[in-house]
């Protein structure tokens, strides 16, 4: 059942009788490019969560839930649309970090079920959920800003820093900008 359905981003329940699963499907384009219109769709339905949450009774709510996030195609996410961003300074990142902050503290689990590669801000909004799992056979997950002489600001390095505890993978990813196939992202936390 569809609860919001916007141009860049759908949030469905898959089963009524657990009203507290959620699975939010990325829906920007091919590429999935965080644009301020998309940061603030993502948290309308965030907000839509957090709403259903409060009203839910007292046996639904002992049944836990979660939230999935989700795209198709090739790409989970490439990140930033990093013309605008750069452009839109503050306007365009304060709304990013608010919105992976939430991603970060949203009170059900989170899981980024990465279909296809993760890069730079999109690798970034993966590693603000609790969870990830990727596809075996496609899909790279990577912070690669190096790459592109973008530096992080102090909040992103935080995540990565507090997601990515083994020293050697977290220099891979953050001065290299490793791309970590499945199996590797699973070694490197």
């Amino acid at each position: 059942m569809s609860l919001v359905d916007l141009p860049l981003v759908r949030l469905t329940n898959p089963d009524p009788l657990f009203p507290s699963l959620f699975i939010l499907h990325l829906n920007n384009g091919a590429e999935n490019r965080f644009t301020l219109q998309f940061v603030h769709e993502l948290m309308q339905a965030l907000d839509h969560i957090d709403h259903v949450l409060d009203t839910l009774d007292s046996t639904h709510a002992e049944r836990g839930g979660a939230l999935v996030t989700t795209s198709s195609g090739k790409f989970y996410s490439n990140g930033l649309a990093i013309e605008a961003a750069m452009e839109q300074g503050d306007t365009f990142y304060v709304p990013y970090m608010r919105m992976l902050a939430r991603m970060l503290t949203l009170r059900i689990p989170t899981v980024a079920a990465i279909n296809g590669h993760a890069f730079a801000g999109g690798c970034m909004f993966a590693l603000a959920h609790d969870y990830r799992v990727m596809r075996a056979d496609r899909g790279w997950i990577a912070m690669n800003e190096v790459d592109l002489g973008i530096p992080l600001i102090p909040g992103m390095a935080a995540i990565v820093k507090a997601k990515i505890t083994h020293a050697n993978y977290l220099r891979d990813c953050l001065l290299a900008g490793h791309r970590f196939k499945s199996s590797d992202a699973v070694a490197a936390g």
